[in-house]
């Protein structure tokens, strides 16, 4: 955790929050933390959390991810925002009201 992060975690107003919301963008962890690349190393995200409060539903969800983008690089040839995209405010940062999208099948070739 950078001093930033720390400062603001050790305040009154707002401990959960920010330390969840800066969870895997530490810069001091990840260079470029906030862009996305696929070619990070995963090793020690908190995405399903750690230790003794891991997700109890990682290993579901994990396969049917995978499951899922498989399914879809076999079948879409592009993906383009169709809208401007909505955060949803919640005690769950960095979650989506809305991300409209558009999709278009790859080529017929």
């Amino acid at each position: 955790m950078n001093a930033q992060c720390a400062r603001e975690a050790s305040s009154e107003d707002g401990f959960g929050a920010r330390i969840r919301a800066a969870a895997d963008r530490d810069p001091d962890r990840w260079s470029d933390p906030d862009r996305f690349d696929l070619t990070r190393d995963p090793s020690g995200h908190v995405g399903f959390g750690m230790g003794i409060h891991q997700c109890v539903g990682r290993h579901v969800a994990r396969p049917e991810a995978e499951s899922l983008l498989a399914a879809l690089a076999r079948r879409v040839g592009h993906l383009e925002l169709a809208g401007e995209p909505r955060r949803h405010l919640n005690n769950t940062p960095r979650s989506w009201a809305s991300l409209p999208v558009r999709v278009r099948p790859h080529a017929q070739g």
